[in-house]
């Protein structure tokens, strides 16, 4: 059984205050719904905050695992880590669409760009992780919040997030939470 020591931190405006430093024992139960996380489930999650807020303090970085993670309780979005993260329209490519000899699992599909749940996932640009330290920092933030339900309501139920500096048109429709770091939140009505 692996433990975490784990600094507790507390939101102060915009900046941390770092309150005491913890051993962390495994939740009953995973806090997303199985009673096992995959590391398959694991490394989505730690994609998903190292290219989401790996620039973003601790607090900000577990806020966009938590609305991973309330995603998957929403009957509304897809029911794993993966599915969420990857969620979005695909196309195939044109190399395989225009050979007809290909099998469905030879088929090579990207997601529309630009059109993706998360940003990075479909923004066109590289997927590699060159940040080994920020890589590490999420990883361990993945474990923490996915095995032993660390910050695990961070976001008050937050199913969407967006950066500070862009309004899209889908906010004025949803209840703001409110914002961690560059960050804003919000959740159904």
């Amino acid at each position: 059984m692996k433990l975490f020591t784990l600094v507790t931190c507390v939101m102060i405006g915009t900046t941390i205050a770092f309150a005491s430093a913890t051993t962390l024992e495994p939740a009953p139960q995973s806090a997303v719904t199985a009673d096992t996380v995959s590391e398959d489930e694991i490394h989505c999650m730690a994609k998903n905050i190292y290219f989401e807020a790996k620039s973003q303090l601790v607090a900000g970085q577990y806020a966009v695992a938590d609305v991973v993670i309330n995603r998957v309780l929403d009957t509304r979005y897809p029911n794993t880590v993966c599915e969420v993260v990857y969620d979005g329209p695909i196309k195939e490519s044109w190399k395989t669409r225009k050979d007809t000899t290909l099998s469905d699992d030879e088929r090579i599909f990207y997601p529309v760009r630009n059109r993706c749940q998360f940003s990075w996932y479909c923004d066109g640009k590289s997927d590699k992780i060159r940040d080994e330290d920020a890589w590490h920092l999420a990883y361990d933030i993945a474990q923490s919040i996915m095995i032993y339900g660390n910050m695990r309501g961070i976001t008050e139920g937050a199913t969407h997030y967006h950066a500070d500096y862009v309004s899209p048109a889908w906010a004025r429709k949803i209840t703001l939470v409110g914002s961690i770091g560059d960050h804003i939140f919000y959740r159904w009505p």
